[in-house]
């Protein structure tokens, strides 16, 4: 018998198919599919429905030098007091040298450093007599910073830690020989760790749950960051109504000094994964963006204006910094790298990889930064088949280079505003990025060609 098929002259002819759609960008439930989806943007964020100018930043100056770090930064703390009916402010800055780099309200630096043998936990404080102080613990140094003569005092009754952190007018501290023994001080008197019902003492926890990494103090409660989870100390009144309860959670290890509370939530940095604590249970966020970033390259993150903010590199050595709304979902790549931030409450600051240390800027000029927009690799959500992308047009506003990869293959344009090119590209798959500095990134429209 013979056989039946398609003659060597016959020609397939090709079906044509135009894709469109709105570019967006973020994750929330399952609105991702597999057209051209945005899942890195540097330098932009989803605003109304477009991608549009992010936050930048710019260098502070003192004296008309750029204010700069001797070492490199590990921890940044701020602190405000009043002087002469002036509120005023103060910055610290630990680093690899093991100094505490103090900065005035103006970020002049002040010949006043500290040496510390590990990072210190730092915060205000305030006695019963009305004195606002500076609170530092640091391994077997312990001081309160008097803002207003600028003197520092050694405190030698706390017992040596490794973490320290004041809750409800008491001082806990994480004993430096035994990580599952908490020590706490009397309430109202930091100095005061005598044990007593009405005094302070020593919470013995569960060994069990795994290193112990750093305390917050969120929804009212302390809480004891472990390494796979944490736990909850209730410490109100005196001492014989403390409850310890823990929470075992399935989110890998959590990272030392990688968690911060933002707003109604504890947010961890784990080696999974982003994850959202709401008091009960952790909640996976932005895998695809944490899938994105280099691990090894995370900077101290810091909670400002309820939304989470972290230094870090793309897996490609891109500079960026990652942005994260914990309530929304949504994030944002920055387009600057933060190596450790700080909040003072009215401003945000960073210190970066070159160790000056910068302001966050809330709205820029277009021509004020770069970016980088680079969909998924993607079949447009034209199906398997061989394709040739005939024409892409972007509606955008400014000047940018549009980019086309297939692979190996590259198609290149410069454009500005609306523009639709013809890279003639066949491939099963597509990558297209867009770089420059414009206002608004609208919206795109593929035309292929399926064989």
């Amino acid at each position: 018998m013979g056989m039946t098929g398609k003659r060597a002259s016959e020609v397939i002819k090709p079906t044509k198919k135009v894709i469109s759609s709105s570019l967006f960008f973020g994750y929330r439930g399952e609105e991702k599919d597999d057209r051209c989806y945005a899942d890195r943007v540097i330098g932009l964020e989803r605003v109304g429905g477009a991608l549009c100018a992010s936050q930048t930043c710019e260098p502070l100056y003192f004296n008309d030098e750029r204010v700069s770090v001797g070492a490199d930064p590990i921890k940044m703390f701020f602190h405000w007091y009043e002087e002469d009916g002036v509120r005023k402010k103060l910055c610290f800055v630990y680093a690899t040298d093991g100094y505490l780099y103090r900065y005035t309200t103006n970020f002049g630096l002040s010949a006043g450093r500290m040496i510390f043998p590990r990072k210190p936990d730092c915060f205000t404080y305030k006695e019963t007599s009305g004195g606002n102080f500076f609170v530092i613990a640091g391994n077997q140094l312990t001081y309160r910073y008097a803002t207003l003569t600028r003197t520092y005092y050694n405190v030698d009754s706390v017992p040596d830690n490794t973490h320290a952190i004041l809750h409800y007018e008491r001082m806990f501290v994480l004993d430096s020989e035994n990580n599952d023994l908490i020590h706490y001080s009397k309430a109202l008197d930091m100095t005061d760790f005598s044990k007593g019902v009405q005094d302070g003492g020593s919470i013995e926890l569960p060994r069990d749950k795994g290193k112990c990494i750093g305390f917050l103090s969120f929804s009212g409660q302390l809480w004891i960051v472990r390494e796979r989870g944490l736990t909850r100390l209730t410490a109100l009144g005196d001492n014989r109504n403390f409850t310890v309860k823990h929470f075992d959670l399935d989110v890998g290890n959590i990272q030392e000094d990688k968690f911060v509370v933002c707003g109604a939530y504890i947010l961890l940095v784990t080696d999974r994964g982003l994850f959202r604590f709401d008091g009960n249970e952790a909640v996976e966020m932005n895998r695809e963006i944490f899938s994105l970033l280099d691990k090894q390259t995370f900077g101290a993150p810091v909670a400002h204006g309820g939304v989470f903010y972290m230094g870090a590199k793309t897996k490609e050595g891109e500079e960026t910094s990652l942005k994260w709304n914990p309530e929304t979902g949504e994030a944002t790549l920055l387009p600057f790298y933060g190596r450790v931030f700080g909040s003072s409450g009215e401003g945000l600051y960073f210190v970066g990889e070159d160790r000056y240390i910068y302001r966050v800027k809330e709205k820029c000029a277009e021509d004020e930064y770069r970016f980088l927009w680079r969909c998924s690799h993607t079949n447009f959500g034209a199906g398997g088949r061989r394709k040739v992308l005939k024409r892409f047009t972007l509606s955008a506003e400014g000047n940018y280079i549009l980019t086309v990869r297939a692979k190996g293959r590259i198609f290149q344009k410069e454009c500005s505003g609306n523009c639709t090119v013809q890279p003639n590209l066949p491939s099963d798959c597509f990558t297209v990025s867009v770089s420059g500095s414009f206002a608004k990134l609208k919206s795109w429209e593929a035309e292929l060609h399926e064989y």
